[in-house]
């Protein structure tokens, strides 16, 4: 089932993220940051981790329809693993049409 791939791919590639030392790397990121002043794009493994899979894909030309049911739209399942990895915050609705 699509769905359930989706999930798995999710579950394996949403630390890709973490920069060396793994959290402790994020709390630098965040801090180097707000030094910066960019305190309103606050840097995340998760989003990192969505950004990574995706240039992974396009730049290795990985042609997720291979993987997929016949006829679905592999960047709507990719949509759907990059939401996975990230989550949604407190205030976001759970999205309607995901594919």
């Amino acid at each position: 089932d699509d769905d359930a791939k989706c999930v798995r791919l999710a579950g394996l590639v949403h630390d890709l993220g973490h920069g060396p030392f793994s959290h402790m790397f994020e709390s630098f990121m965040k801090r180097f940051e707000a030094k910066q002043g960019n305190q309103g794009n606050a840097w995340e493994h998760e989003e990192m981790s969505a950004r990574l899979l995706t240039h992974l894909v396009r730049r290795n030309r990985i042609d997720l329809s291979a993987y997929f049911s016949a006829g679905s739209d592999p960047e709507e399942h990719l949509n759907f693993v990059m939401l996975l990895i990230k989550g949604l915050g407190d205030e976001e609705a759970w999205p309607r049409a995901l594919g």
